[in-house]
């Protein structure tokens, strides 16, 4: 039995149902995602470890875990943002969203397990995900009473459930928010609600405007061997500018550093004319290779699509009037 199938129950299971429902639909157009985002190969924000996404395929890394923090996100209406600039996007059954918050709550995702190693240094390192359980119980109280990482108690517990369009629509736009997502399948969390299920990997997004520029070239590779290890066909980089040209150095370096390991756009909006302030949103639906609609409004974001098996790039620095 996982140490979670028995959080006692702060509100009806009635009432949690139709919270539930809510997110089924809300997340049915496509237009918002679920993303867990990582920052280079520190894919649990722990300094010096290399991402447990490298070289496994991601639902047989997180079946192994109890608890995920997500973040909602809408690329095309530019909703939401990750705590890092690699966004996993995922695939989550709705009966496995165990809490909604519109704020980081600092949740303990791996309480009472201990750590594999430390590193040389001293630092908490490799997946404390599948840590050895020390303590069975000490995920169920942290989530009932609502304790927090750091030790401090939030005001009630981490089970709280936003109906989907209240949440959408007190989406801070500079704050990450935090979706508590159970991992593992078969797991019946609520009354008339099916058991959990398997959670998958459907696409990878990289938010250059959020990115650390000394990362770039270890977060493009990480991004490469994730993409290969779970057998995806494309992965998304969004830029965020002005659209002037000459693009900051800073973008072009980036997209230098993406061709060397992609290879050139299949798809990418730097060579479309602006028409409209919602520029472009439906060609991307009908761009080869692209599966789901991120392209984002306005007038300062732009979008580059690239396949997972690109021909790298390497030579001189792109030029901006034709390659983009």
């Amino acid at each position: 039995m996982s140490s979670i199938d028995s959080v006692d129950s702060i509100d009806s299971d009635f009432y949690k149902k139709n919270q539930l429902i809510s997110w089924e639909k809300g997340l049915l157009d496509g237009k918002f995602h679920i993303i867990h985002a990582i920052s280079s190969e520190q894919g649990l924000a722990i300094n010096k470890c290399t991402s447990p996404f490298v070289g496994d395929r991601f639902e047989k890394v997180v079946s192994k875990w109890d608890i995920m923090s997500g973040s909602l996100v809408s690329y095309s209406e530019g909703k939401g943002r990750g705590a890092f600039p690699t966004h996993l996007v995922l695939e989550i059954p709705y009966q496995n969203i165990l809490g909604t918050h519109f704020a980081d709550v600092c949740f303990p995702n791996h309480a009472g397990k201990s750590s594999l190693f430390c590193n040389f240094f001293g630092n908490l390192c490799g997946n404390k995900a599948t840590g050895k359980l020390k303590r069975p119980y000490s995920l169920v109280d942290k989530i009932n009473k609502g304790k927090q990482a750091n030790g401090l108690y939030l005001e009630t517990s981490y089970r709280i459930l936003e109906n989907f369009h209240d949440f959408i629509e007190g989406m801070e736009p500079d704050i990450h928010n935090e979706i508590l997502i159970v991992c593992k399948p078969n797991i019946l969390i609520i009354e008339d609600v099916p058991s959990t299920d398997e959670i998958k990997l459907k696409d990878i997004v990289y938010d250059v405007d959020n990115a650390s520029f000394k990362n770039i070239k270890k977060d493009v590779l990480t991004i490469k061997k994730i993409a290969v290890a779970n057998d995806l066909k494309t992965v998304t980089f969004i830029f965020n500018n002005k659209r002037v040209i000459p693009f900051e150095k800073k973008h072009i370096c980036i997209y230098d550093e993406i061709r060397k390991i992609f290879g050139a756009p299949i798809y990418s909006s730097f060579k479309q004319r602006l028409v409209t302030e919602n520029n472009f949103l439906n060609k991307p639906r009908k761009a080869v290779g692209l599966s789901n609609a991120y392209h984002p409004l306005g007038l300062n974001r732009d979008i580059a699509v690239f396949s997972v098996n690109g021909k790298p790039i390497v030579g001189d620095s792109v030029k901006v009037t034709n390659d983009w």
